[in-house]
């Protein structure tokens, strides 16, 4: 085993769980979940029990989704069933939420548009956006952090600059010990 694909710390950031395919991590009120397979209902439910946790500590949180798994065009129903109560105990508590699908081609780009499309029609789409890149997903967030918008802290740019390297160290790190399969 290298020394990469062992559990790595982060100094921002924080592991709150992780499966096979699937890794949470939180860092001031930035939540980051990273799948490299099909989500699952335990997956959601890690997510929403790292929101809880960052929810004790900070008013309102951003939140970073990765995935870098092989897309599959269809959701398991308890995913979805999850997902919606996930939206429904948060929602008001998320300033900003990004999905990252960094993956090219024609089915990442229906996927992107798919996503951007359900974002649409959401009572909460100016909150939501897809990006093809953690660089641009963060400083989307960060546009809000920066601005101490809706009550998020505002972090200092050694901080913030930390912040960025280590969630992008994480996703690779996840990548590395969870590779993406197709499911």
């Amino acid at each position: 085993m290298s020394a990469r694909s062992q559990l790595a710390t982060y100094e921002s950031l924080a592991i709150h769980s992780e499966r096979p395919g699937f890794c949470v991590a939180y860092g001031g009120p930035l939540i980051v979940p990273v799948w490299t397979r099909t989500a699952t209902a335990e997956h959601v439910d890690l997510v929403a029990d790292a929101q809880r946790q960052l929810l004790r500590e900070f008013p309102k949180f951003v939140i970073l989704t990765v995935i870098r798994a092989k897309l599959s065009m269809s959701v398991n129903d308890d995913v979805r069933e999850r997902s919606r109560a996930n939206v429904d105990e948060f929602g008001e508590r998320t300033v900003r939420s990004v999905m990252v699908v960094e993956e090219g081609g024609l089915r990442a780009s229906f996927f992107r548009s798919v996503v951007t499309g359900v974002y649409f029609l959401s009572r909460n789409s100016k909150k939501q956006r897809v990006c093809t890149s953690i660089d641009d997903g963060l400083a989307w967030l960060f546009e809000s952090i920066d601005a101490g918008a809706e009550g998020l802290p505002h972090i200092g740019a050694g901080t913030a600059a930390r912040l960025r390297g280590d969630v992008k160290r994480f996703v690779d790190d996840v990548a590395e010990r969870h590779p993406p399969v197709a499911d």
